[in-house]
């Protein structure tokens, strides 16, 4: 099917008044946006099949394929079918009804069994305050412009960045606008959330930094939606006694703002040398004999080595 139309737009001078100060500007409307019912031409307006009831801002970490019968790859039209007929929905993701509570790091997850795991931000749990919870890393911080705890509503958060994943750790980026501070104050300021969720089973993330395992994300505030999270090691200057340090770093968008790091792990995880074997061709040939060469003694040479261990030349270098 193809579909043509001409889209129209009209605009014309607008004043209007913006911070008790006259402002001017052009207004435009659309016109002939669409030229038919979408809902009368295409029949998924009405399918019984779409899920209304799930929330619109989640985050969802599934199996794309796998061994189960209608989840595993295809390469035929009738395997392609059967893959289709065998769609995820909400009740087939872990731990069910609710999904994960990212806000309580013992809460329930899935397992690697599983089809995989959704977050409902906000949800089930309520997400605490700083001011009752001022330990928790995801609670919901003072607006330092307004002196206010931030008007924090979980309807509003959505998923700013992909996911970076480290060492089977999930890290992304949420914001959630403050919808409560007037446009002629300061700037609105934004809740950053940054989670941190095992890949395979949104639990904690295990194996990198212990400080992994005691929380599920991090917050901070910032007027501008966040930059997608980097995987960054910091090196320490020249003859610092300090080993380097791998973080999850994001860029911050908004001016003389500081960036948010979360430390994944430490030198551990980098290659780094240790020290210089020098080895020579006969030593060489001792590790790497040619397996192809006649097991024995070259003529003319001594040794106490049995010879039937030994293959060609590589009797006379391991003598050395």
């Amino acid at each position: 099917m193809k579909v043509k139309w001409n889209p129209e737009f009209k605009c014309e001078p607008k004043t209007t008044t913006v911070c008790g100060q006259p402002f001017s500007q052009y207004s435009c409307k659309a016109k002939k946006d669409v030229p038919f019912d979408i809902c009368q031409t295409f029949d998924r307006c009405d399918d019984t099949s779409i899920e209304a009831t799930v929330a619109r801002n989640s985050f969802y970490a599934v199996k794309v394929f796998d061994t189960a019968a209608g989840r595993q790859a295809f390469n035929t039209p009738a395997a392609a079918t059967t893959y289709d007929g065998a769609m995820l929905t909400t009740a087939n993701l872990r731990p069910t009804p609710n999904g994960v509570d990212p806000y309580t790091p013992t809460a329930a997850a899935a397992t690697v069994s599983d089809y995989g795991w959704f977050v409902n931000y906000g949800g089930p749990a309520t997400r605490p305050l700083c001011s009752a919870a001022p330990t928790n890393s995801l609670c919901i911080p003072v607006d330092p412009t307004t002196s206010t705890t931030f008007p924090y509503a979980p309807a509003n958060e959505r998923t700013a960045t992909q996911a970076a994943v480290v060492g089977g750790c999930a890290f992304w980026n949420t914001y959630t606008p403050a919808d409560t501070v007037s446009t002629c104050g300061n700037a609105a300021n934004g809740l950053h959330t940054t989670y941190h969720l095992n890949l395979y089973t949104g639990n904690v993330c295990t194996g990198l930094d212990p400080g992994l395992l005691t929380s599920r994300g991090t917050t901070s505030l910032d007027s501008l939606p966040p930059a997608p999270p980097q995987l960054t090691v910091f090196l320490p200057p020249d003859g610092a006694n300090l080993p380097p340090l791998i973080s999850i770093t994001t860029v911050p968008r908004g001016a003389g703002s500081s960036a948010p790091s979360t430390q994944v792990s430490n030198r551990s995880s980098l290659k780094s040398e240790a020290y210089d074997l020098d080895v020579p061709n006969g030593l060489h040939a001792c590790r790497h004999v040619d397996s192809t060469m006649p097991k024995g003694t070259p003529a003319g040479v001594s040794t106490d080595l049995p010879a039937s261990s030994l293959h060609g030349a590589a009797a006379a270098y391991c003598r050395d």
